[in-house]
């Protein structure tokens, strides 16, 4: 059986944001997302795949089964018609949402 694919986003932090890294990669970008949303997208039975924010959603969404977006900022809310929030800032460019 072969098992849908699921994308999950994260975020992106620099080396030096991560507690106990090493300091080599203090300047280094790190992807990360919780483990909680790949097990549960394992234990709903299917296999999760890390959506690093440079991937080209176009093509993301022709090769995944569904999508987790895993919280954080909100979607911009012009791209579903709706007026932004005074002080909030759209997800789009941290979820790499277009």
């Amino acid at each position: 059986m072969k098992l849908p694919l699921i994308g999950v986003t994260g975020s992106r932090f620099v080396g030096s944001q991560i507690v106990d890294n090493l300091d080599a990669l203090a300047d280094s970008p790190i992807d990360v997302f919780y483990a909680d949303y790949s097990k549960a997208v394992v234990e709903a039975g299917g296999l999760p795949v890390h959506l690093p924010i440079d991937a080209d959603p176009a093509a993301v969404v022709e090769r995944v089964d569904g999508l987790l977006m895993t919280g954080g900022w909100d979607i911009d809310p012009v791209r579903y018609g709706q007026s932004p929030v005074a002080g909030r800032r759209g997800r789009d460019v941290s979820a790499g949402a277009r």
